[in-house]
């Protein structure tokens, strides 16, 4: 993963039910402001759509199923029953709540990594549902020249991290299509059992159009602690605390210098 990313960072010339779903009249800008959270339409019909048929993947430490839905639609589905205990044990809970975590942050922050995913029971399992994106590729299938356009991306990609607290992203749990990223496989992130694994990008300067991604949430009145209540549903409270600092820590920083922190500057929990 470091090749990959130094490669882009050369320096350039100048369920039926899902979690947290609640619903209430009003307008979309009301319903932001007094509503814990409002699922969208890929959302609903990830969670509400009966199931057709289903295939495991082969490999990966935990179980994944693709899921057929019926009416259209495919999902990769993480049961709880497939998770493998040392991870569980590492993360300090439940990896599919996790992915549903990651989803809710990247959504809160807008900055449209992570494919839509909810909680829901198949076939009398409950886990994450993932939308599934069609047609990708993994970065290693791309010439270094077509890397480049990825490059906001990829920064995106660094910052979701540093907030999520991820410690397995790698070349094989991102994918590239048409110039966007889509972030999966998520569980494995929000606690401090190990470090992060992007310090050596400090200083890279952050593209405006991202520092503008996390001034307009900071400045959300009620964003933090909206986001706050859904992450303690789906986390202990020290790392859904740890999270929302780190949100915080980063918008600071990008406030005041504008450029990717060091690793020694992003700590699990900053407000410490």
């Amino acid at each position: 993963m470091m090749k990959f990313f130094e490669q882009i960072f050369k320096k350039a010339a100048p369920a039926k039910e899902v979690v947290g779903e609640k619903s209430e009249e009003g307008s979309e800008e009301s319903k932001k402001e007094t509503t814990p959270y409002v699922p969208d339409e890929t959302e609903r019909l990830l969670g509400t759509r009966e199931k057709e048929s289903t295939t495991k993947l082969i490999g990966g430490a935990n179980e994944s199923i693709v899921v057929k839905l019926k009416d259209d639609g495919r999902g990769i589905f993480k049961p709880l029953k497939g998770e493998e205990f040392s991870i569980r044990r590492d993360v300090g809970g439940d990896l599919f709540k996790r992915e549903r975590a990651a989803y809710l942050v990247d959504k809160f922050l807008d900055l449209g990594l992570v494919p839509s995913t909810v909680i829901r029971e198949i076939d009398g399992e409950i886990g994450s549902i993932q939308e599934f994106i069609p047609d990708t590729k993994f970065i290693g299938e791309f010439t270094e020249d077509e890397r480049k356009q990825y490059k906001t991306e990829l920064i995106k990609l660094f910052l979701f991290d540093a907030v999520i607290w991820n410690q397995d992203r790698h070349g094989h749990n991102f994918l590239l299509k048409d110039g966007k990223i889509y972030a999966i496989d998520n569980g494995y992130a929000f606690d401090s059992s190990s470090p992060l694994f992007y310090g050596d990008y400090a200083s890279e300067p952050i593209p405006e159009e991202i520092k503008e991604k996390f001034r307009k949430f900071l400045s959300w009145t009620n964003g933090l602690e909206i986001l706050k209540t859904l992450l303690d549903e789906l986390l202990t409270p020290r790392q859904a605390k740890a999270c929302i600092a780190r949100i915080k820590f980063l918008g600071d920083i990008m406030k005041k210098q504008g450029v990717l922190p060091s690793e020694k500057d992003v700590k699990f929990n900053p407000s410490k």
